[in-house]
């Protein structure tokens, strides 16, 4: 008796200490060819494109705190009122933050439909038929 499995692959995402980490099974892979699997799937390319843009919006809105930063020191120190640029400190770091956490949940529900597309188990094997012995071919 003979049995074939067919698996397809599966990517998967790590936190990492300078990003995220992408694997193909067992095998770490560039964010690039990640990419580039999951524009094959038009639903998960869109929840793709949609997190691009969430931690593009994400940088602008640290860059953004950094400025409020600045300014808010500048404005202690030279004896104005902070309240201001604290206020804009403190927006940006929420929008920041948002788009963030946002960004992350796309990229994981664009790697799930990605998934989800070839999740799909085939066996081949030799078994009973409905009349007698045969190849079966179990979905």
């Amino acid at each position: 008796m003979s049995t074939s499995s067919v698996q397809s692959q599966e990517i998967t995402m790590f936190s990492g200490l300078l990003g995220f980490q992408f694997y193909e099974d067992d095998v770490r892979i560039s964010k690039e060819l990640a990419s580039s699997l999951i524009a094959e799937n038009k639903l998960a390319q869109q929840s793709w494109q949609k997190a691009d843009r969430h931690s593009v919006y994400s940088l602008v809105a640290a860059a953004a705190q950094l400025g409020f930063a600045y300014w808010s020191i500048y404005s202690i120190n030279n004896g104005d009122d902070g309240v201001t640029p604290m206020v804009g400190f403190l927006a940006s770091t929420g929008f920041g933050i948002g788009f963030g956490l946002s960004a992350n949940k796309h990229r994981k529900e664009s790697i799930l439909a990605y998934n989800a597309a070839y999740d799909v188990s085939h066996s081949l094997k030799v078994g009973p038929t409905y009349n007698g012995l045969g190849l079966v071919c179990v979905f």
